[in-house]
């Protein structure tokens, strides 16, 4: 097995507040989270 790289910047303070974006894909890009309307979720 190959041994993983570190994906972490290693100039960033993972301690600081902050704010993140994260993307969920469901298989077949199903709505099983939520839906979005008038740009609310």
């Amino acid at each position: 097995m190959p041994e993983r790289t570190n994906p972490r910047h290693a100039a960033f303070d993972y301690r600081s507040f902050a704010a993140y974006f994260v993307t969920i894909c469901a298989h077949d890009r199903r709505c099983l989270f939520g839906m979005i309307r008038r740009g609310r979720m």
